[in-house]
């Protein structure tokens, strides 16, 4: 999903719609998810509560800004 946004990101600035807070955000998004796929093949309970948090709070500021409800 973070390689797909990474290749929906706008191609220009719109408001407080920053195509480089897009691009930070899909990144994050990606990491986060990197993290979250490691901590669960350790199975490690803690690294993937962890890693869901970062994961929730990157889309969430990124839909705070992008998603047109």
């Amino acid at each position: 999903m973070a390689a797909v946004a990474e290749a929906k990101a706008p191609t220009k600035d719109d408001g407080k719609k920053k195509v480089k807070d897009w691009q930070k955000w899909s990144a994050d998004m990606k990491t986060s998810s990197l993290e979250l796929a490691d901590a669960a093949k350790a199975k490690n309970a803690a690294g993937v509560q962890k890693a869901a948090k970062k994961l929730q709070d990157t889309c969430t500021k990124c839909h705070d800004v992008f998603r047109d409800d």
